[in-house]
């Protein structure tokens, strides 16, 4: 089934912003296992932890921006890294145990 000629507008809305991303495991596609090496592993896990940082890095300078107090940078820079460690955590665990 194409997208251009036989599917609507609405279900391409669909498919773009809310797609079934089980479909691919619940099918018996024979080459998913290549992706799953060490190699991809690590790929991913860099790719992970430096979008965690740079979004974090980002919120901390938005932050200095708008908070004046010093005690608020301290408490907004502390959440943040909880956050960032936690959300690497959970993320690399994912990656490395699926």
């Amino acid at each position: 089934m194409g997208a251009r000629e036989q599917m609507n507008f609405a279900d391409v809305m669909r498919w773009a912003f809310m797609p079934n991303v089980t479909h691919v495991q619940s099918t018996e596609v024979p080459d998913l296992n290549p992706w799953s090496n060490p190699f991809w592993k690590l790929t991913a896990s860099a790719l992970l932890l430096v979008a965690v940082a740079h979004g974090v890095h980002g919120l901390v300078v938005i932050a200095d921006d708008y908070i004046t107090s010093e005690g608020g940078r301290k408490f907004v820079r502390l959440l943040s890294i909880i956050m960032m460690a936690s959300m690497s955590l959970m993320g690399l665990y994912i990656i490395w145990t699926s």
